[in-house]
């Protein structure tokens, strides 16, 4: 199935999407539903994508290149459908198989794994993580061979003795 770009993911140069919005509407059992716009998913898939950006953004490059790692396009689906559902559904929904809440407590409890690295993202051809952010990883940190060089004009600096 080719993937149909959101509108307004278009217009503001993001190309790159997590799910589409015929994954979306299939998995939903909303493909034939006329009474829910392609815009109003589109707006989920944007609310789904920033949230997994913002969690994950301090561990790995975001967006994800053009090769979206499927753990991601699963995690962004499901936060999407919650959505849908809380939307749709309200408390309706509790306890059965479309419970919005329930789905989205759980896809942020991968999140969070994910933030605190104890779960990896892999790319699913190579089996090799993806590319880290330097946020949590530097190019290099300080040891007891590092030195400062000079007056830098710092309160503090790497070879002061307090």
């Amino acid at each position: 199935m080719p993937l149909v770009l959101p509108h307004s993911l278009l217009e503001n140069n993001m190309a790159v999407v997590y799910t589409s919005i015929e994954d979306v509407r299939a998995s939903t059992g909303m493909t034939n539903t006329t009474n829910i716009s392609d815009a109003y998913i589109t707006t989920k898939i944007e609310m789904a994508q920033a949230v997994i950006d913002g969690m994950v953004g301090d561990v790995y490059i975001v967006p994800f290149s053009s090769t979206i790692p499927d753990s991601i396009k699963a995690i962004c689906l499901n936060l999407v459908m919650a959505y849908l559902y809380i939307d749709q559904f309200g408390q309706e929904t509790e306890g059965t198989g479309i419970d919005g809440e329930k789905l989205e407590a759980a896809t942020m409890a991968i999140l969070e794994k994910i933030q605190n690295q104890q779960i990896k993202i892999r790319n699913a051809t190579t089996g090799l993580e993806v590319t880290r952010s330097e946020f949590h990883n530097p190019v290099s940190y300080p040891n007891e061979t590092s030195t400062d060089d000079g007056d830098t004009g710092r309160d503090f600096t790497m070879n002061m003795v307090m």
